[in-house]
């Protein structure tokens, strides 16, 4: 689209998640590592991961949360050193505006093993993106089990398929309704879980290195 090429010259590699992204017991050590993030075992949260940069569109997301209740907002990701530029300043300003300090919490970097253990807590990621490079986010949540509420926009739909309900992300109004829906609906939530599991398991190493590998030999003709 960007360069005018013709879709014959292109060749599409996915990325794949960590083995240490899947589906963990609720035990004792998912207690302690939610303690380290100042979660409760029994409290409903939402997970967003990623960059902190304008275009991940958190300002929207918050807008959208405040309209929830009984629920917890978690922001995962490096806001001091984002490598693209960090919006985390403006952020915290909305947030403290919005009354909702108690309610969102930004993490800031967190360990694989740890964001395992909060993929797996999670009633709900929420991934609000303008713009995504792959989502790499959505293709890990999906593999420990949790369903994923998405932006319509970049690669997204395209990595999520029928696994994902998308919303428009600069709709305030839809990000929130999507959201409340898949909250109120527990039947719902668990079938995402399940489709998302399968769909997870497209997505891996081997398989990106031999489509790598075929694009090698076919380059070798």
């Amino acid at each position: 689209e960007y360069f005018n090429l013709p879709e014959s010259r292109l060749r599409v590699i996915t990325e794949a998640a960590r083995a240490i992204f899947t589906v963990l017991p609720h035990d004792e050590q998912m207690k302690e590592a939610l303690q380290r993030h100042h979660l409760k075992t029994d409290e409903k949260f939402l997970l967003y991961v990623g960059g902190i940069s304008p275009h991940k569109n958190l300002n929207t997301l918050i807008d959208a949360f405040q309209r929830l209740e009984d629920i917890k907002l978690i922001l995962v990701g490096d806001y001091k050193d984002d490598p693209f530029f960090s919006a985390y300043p403006a952020l915290e300003k909305q947030v403290e505006e919005l009354g909702l300090t108690d309610k969102i919490i930004f993490a800031g970097f967190v360990e694989d093993i740890d964001l395992a253990y909060l993929y797996n807590a999670a009633t709900l990621v929420v991934l609000p993106s303008l713009e995504e490079g792959f989502g790499l986010p959505a293709v890990e949540a999906m593999a420990c089990g949790t369903p994923v509420a998405a932006s319509n926009r970049g690669s997204l739909p395209e990595v999520l398929g029928e696994a994902g309900v998308f919303f428009e992300p600069l709709d305030v109004e839809n990000m929130a309704d999507v959201i409340k829906q898949i909250l109120n609906d527990k039947a719902r939530r668990e079938e995402m879980s399940r489709t998302g599991v399968h769909r997870s398991k497209q997505f891996m190493w081997k398989k990106a290195a031999t489509d790598l590998l075929a694009i090698f030999n076919e380059l070798a003709k």
